[in-house]
């Protein structure tokens, strides 16, 4: 229903990393014709062993942690930040990497950045930056039609 050769921009988070990886290669291969030459598109992608990577350092980047007063005075507010910052790490696990692309609700597919980098290629984009760098948990990859 799309026109051909139309969009020059394509914008998506959260939505791939719910697709499994055939279902993504597939919408690759179809939006290509959709999109005009050198159009930029950006995708958030599922990547099991960034995810990984990023929980195992989640005190070195929690928010909470920047908010916890020093001094003694705040000592309340400490303690509660303290709380909020355990209480968010909590709910953080890892991913197994052999998890198999059994449909669930609301679960993540494991595409990985370099896997999909790869596919994108072979139908037709050129990677401009496997990760854009937004997120420390998930992988954006910045791909060109060309």
């Amino acid at each position: 229903m799309l026109p051909d050769n139309h969009f020059d921009y394509m914008f998506s988070y959260g939505c791939p990393c719910h697709v499994s990886f055939a279902g993504i290669s597939e919408y690759a291969k179809n939006l290509h014709a959709k999109l005009k030459k050198n159009s930029n598109c950006f995708w958030m992608v599922a990547d099991y062993d960034q995810y990984n990577r990023a929980i195992s350092n989640l005190n070195d980047v929690n928010i909470y942690r920047a908010l916890i007063p020093t001094s003694r005075r705040s000592r309340p507010l400490k303690w509660f930040f303290v709380y909020l910052m355990k209480r968010s790490n909590a709910r953080m696990r890892p991913i197994p990497a052999d998890e198999n692309d059994e449909p669930k609700p609301g679960r993540w597919y494991h595409s990985g950045t370099q896997r999909t980098c790869a596919m994108l290629e072979e139908a037709g984009y050129r990677i401009a930056d496997p990760d854009v760098g937004t997120c420390l948990r998930d992988p954006v990859i910045h791909f060109i039609k060309t």
